[in-house]
């Protein structure tokens, strides 16, 4: 669900930036998946049998 790996820098060595230093124009998203949705791959199944019941 967390689309931006935490253990990785976004910028370029040649940019002069820190170590592991991340953009947080784009990560909103990541940052609601990641408080909101469980990490559980049973919770995306019952997630998604829940939606097909309702629909």
């Amino acid at each position: 669900m967390i689309t931006q790996v935490k253990a990785v820098g976004d910028y370029t060595q040649a940019s002069g930036a820190p170590a592991r230093k991340q953009l947080t124009f784009f990560t909103t998203y990541s940052q609601i998946s990641g408080a909101f949705f469980p990490q559980k791959f049973a919770f995306n199944c019952l997630l998604v049998v829940a939606l097909v019941m309702v629909y």
